[in-house]
C-alpha cells in the first residue's frame, strides 16, 4: 500500500470536503403543511334605540382618567390628574357639561429631565381647571351606542377665561358605564403659562395635549 496515502496531509481535505457537501446530497424535507386559517365571525352588536329621556350623571373619578402630555421638541412628560369631579346632563340633542381637574393632585408617570410638572401645568398660578359647556351638536355612528358629541364652552384657569370646544366620543353599552373620550391641544400660549428658553433666549415651542377618559354613573337624585 502506498504510504503517501495514509498521510492526513492527503485525506483530511477529502474528509472536509465531504463534510461539508454530504448534507446538500440528502433529500429535503418536506415543509409542514401550514395550519389552516379558520375564519371567526365576531358577535354583532343589537341596534340600540337612541335614549332621549332626560338624565343625569356624576363623574366616577376612580374609573376615569385625565392626563397631560407636554412635549417641546426635546423633553417629554406625561402626567395624571387623580382628582376631579363633574356632572353631565342629557335630555335629547341638549346637554350640559361640567369638569373640574385638580391640578394640585397631578403626578408624573414619565418625565425627561428638564420639565417641571408643576410649573409646566401652571399649578403655581391656578390649582384647578374648571370646563362648563353645552352640548351643541351630537352625531350617531355605525356603531351602537356610540354618539359624537361636541361640547362649546368656556374654560376657567386663574383668571383667564377662555371659549373652548371639546369633542369628545359617548360610548354607552348595555350593562356598562356611560363613557365619554377623547383628547385635543390645549392652548398654554392663551392661559398664560410659563414657557421655556433654550439658553434664555430662543422661546421652544411647547405642546400640551389633554386626554380624557371618563366614567360616569347616573344621578339617583
Amino acid at each position: 500500500m502506498n504510504r503517501h496515502l495514509l498521510d492526513p496531509r492527503v485525506f483530511a481535505p477529502v474528509l472536509c470536503g465531504l463534510a461539508v457537501f454530504a448534507p446538500r446530497a440528502l433529500p429535503e424535507t418536506a415543509p409542514a403543511a401550514p395550519e389552516r386559517v379558520r375564519a371567526r365571525e365576531l358577535p354583532q352588536l343589537p341596534p340600540q334605540k337612541r335614549d332621549t329621556r332626560p338624565r343625569a350623571f356624576q363623574l366616577d373619578a376612580d374609573g376615569s382618567s385625565v392626563r397631560f402630555l407636554v412635549e417641546d421638541g426635546r423633553a417629554r412628560l406625561v402626567a395624571a390628574c387623580p382628582t376631579v369631579t363633574g356632572t353631565l346632563r342629557r335630555d335629547g340633542d341638549n346637554g350640559e357639561l361640567e369638569l373640574r381637574i385638580d391640578l394640585a393632585s397631578a403626578t408624573s408617570l414619565a418625565s425627561d429631565d428638564g420639565l417641571d410638572l408643576h410649573r409646566v401645568l401652571g399649578v403655581r398660578r391656578a390649582d384647578e381647571i374648571v370646563y362648563r359647556a353645552k352640548l351643541v351638536a351630537a352625531a350617531t355612528t355605525d356603531l351602537p351606542g356610540v354618539e359624537r358629541l361636541l361640547f362649546v364652552g368656556q374654560l376657567t384657569f386663574g383668571d383667564r377665561v377662555m371659549q373652548q370646544p371639546m369633542q369628545l366620543w359617548s360610548c354607552a353599552l348595555p350593562g356598562r358605564p356611560l363613557r365619554l373620550q377623547g383628547h385635543g391641544p390645549v392652548a398654554t400660549d392663551d392661559f398664560g403659562l410659563p414657557d421655556r428658553r433654550w439658553l434664555g433666549v430662543v422661546p421652544a415651542r411647547m405642546q400640551t395635549l389633554l386626554g380624557l377618559d371618563l366614567e360616569w354613573r347616573r344621578d339617583a337624585r
